[in-house]
């Protein structure tokens, strides 16, 4: 008699330079995590493709009962298509749900990769127990993910909470989107790279108490608080998430961007707002495509 395989929920997240996956049994529990080294995303769809069979081999020990994908960019939830994705420079239309469920037999959703972590927040971590949440994700750019009266808010085509691409300086660098001024050209560990090219952004998070870098995270922080202000005056959220590489070393600051917006925000709004670091990090893409 054959052993009966343990059933999972697997949740994949496709990034702009790995494929993160993660196995959740049926309490939610996590019972395995994998992360390719990279991928040839290069070579589009057939790349993402290899990787992802990759990833489902690596799984092939348990009873995967469903799927779910995130990936950047505009997605349309409903169908199962990427629109397009700033990680793949020819992804146009691309049916990956219809794909993954043909190619495995296994039923599957996809997502906006920052919708994906905010319900991971919202269901399993730091958000739990609120209906007004917003999520933002510092890394490459800047992702956003919102709950909305206890929903996940997609808006109408699928690509709302771009909170990356909302202006905080109407005269000021020209974003990629062809927006001017976009937050996550300030707000971005890009935005620290490209000032300091010879670090990452941890390291020049590291030398905060040492100019020029002093300054440089200064004036990141408070194009922070500004962003974070305004987001709060248009969502009017109870809790403001933070996620992104860039928070495992910017722990020191929330209290500080927390009050800063709270003497901002208009004041029924900054009445009960809390501003927090997520508690899942550069997983909760995953867990939360695991959850969709």
């Amino acid at each position: 008699m054959s052993e009966r395989k343990v059933k999972i929920r697997l949740g994949i997240d496709i990034g702009g330079t790995a494929i993160k996956a993660v196995a959740l049994d049926s309490s939610l529990s996590i019972l395995e995590t994998y992360q390719t080294s990279s991928f040839a995303k290069q070579e589009g769809e057939e790349g993402v493709h290899r990787a992802l069979k990759t990833v489902m081999e690596r799984f092939q020990g348990f009873d995967v009962e469903s799927a779910g994908i995130g990936c950047a960019g505009s997605v349309d939830h409903a169908n199962g298509i990427v629109i397009n994705s700033p990680n793949f420079a020819h992804w146009k239309n691309v049916g990956l749900r219809a794909w993954f469920t043909e190619t495995f037999s296994v039923p599957c959703k996809i997502d906006n990769d920052a919708n994906c972590a905010v319900v991971a927040e919202w269901k399993l971590g730091v958000a739990r127990g609120y209906d007004y949440v917003v999520l933002l994700t510092l890394g490459t750019g800047v992702g956003g993910g919102l709950i909305l009266a206890g929903e996940v808010y997609r808006g109408t085509h699928g690509a709302a909470a771009e909170l990356g691409h909302f202006s905080i300086k109407a005269d000021g660098k020209l974003c990629n989107c062809g927006n001017r001024g976009c937050f996550e050209l300030y707000c971005s560990a890009t935005t620290l790279r490209n000032q300091f090219p010879e670090h990452s952004a941890k390291q020049i998070i590291q030398r905060r108490e040492q100019e020029p870098y002093k300054s440089a995270i200064a004036s990141f922080i408070e194009n922070l608080i500004t962003g974070i202000t305004s987001i709060a005056n248009v969502f009017d959220p109870q809790l403001v998430v933070i996620g992104g590489g860039i928070m495992n070393g910017m722990g020191w600051a929330l209290a500080d961007i927390e009050r800063s917006v709270k003497e901002r925000a208009f004041p029924a709004i900054a009445k009960d707002i809390r501003v927090v670091s997520a508690e899942h990090a550069n997983w909760a893409g995953a867990l939360g495509a695991a959850l969709l």
